[in-house]
């Protein structure tokens, strides 16, 4: 079989590890996942992230086929000289990667309440942070941040109340501390 990739002694070494033996690399320098289609290989080994250039092209991770994880890791030098400017950049780096880290735990909710308020205190007790509380003539809506565990509970509150809801997926969740910051700060200063 023509496996295709531009990363030749990771593939190399993954195949031998494993026996896998009757295996041709193709050296791939650029759009490695259209070997397939080409007829340049039956199988890519390649990076991906989010896997819809695996779907564009047809193509599926098989279930022992992940050869590597891997993920980025921002360092910082502690005993650099540290200008106000450097602290700035910092502290927002860290203020948005801690706030995308805290979105993939959230969801946000919307709802119309109609006429009757739902109570806040009730929503509460599912750990529901409340956004917005919007008072028109079609009635009060509502929109919450609540931890992705709690799904289901809200759902079955607000169903027991004849409420549907819409979810989404905040990008950011911020927090008025910085914590990831303050570490940084503590270990430089």
């Amino acid at each position: 079989m023509r496996v295709a990739t531009k990363y030749i002694h990771l593939a190399t070494d993954y195949f031998a590890a494993n026996d896998v033996q009757d295996i041709q690399i193709v050296t791939s320098f650029g759009a490695t996942e259209g070997a397939p289609a080409s007829g340049a290989a039956e199988a890519i080994v390649d990076i991906t992230s989010t896997g819809a250039t695996l779907a564009a092209n047809n193509l599926r991770v098989p279930e022992d086929g992940v050869i590597l994880k891997s993920q980025a890791n921002l360092a910082a030098a502690l005993e650099a000289n540290w200008s106000p400017e450097a602290h700035s950049a910092a502290k927002q780096i860290l203020a948005r990667l801690s706030a995308f880290q805290r979105a993939a735990d959230m969801l946000e909710v919307k709802f119309n309440a109609g006429a009757d308020k739902v109570s806040q205190n009730a929503l509460k007790v599912f750990g529901a942070v409340t956004i917005s509380v919007t008072n028109t003539h079609d009635g009060h809506f509502v929109t919450l941040l609540i931890d992705r565990s709690q799904l289901q509970n809200i759902t079955e509150f607000l169903a027991t109340k004849q409420i549907g809801m819409t979810v989404s997926k905040p990008d950011f969740v911020f927090s008025p501390r910085n914590e990831l910051f303050e570490r940084l700060a503590g270990a430089i200063l």
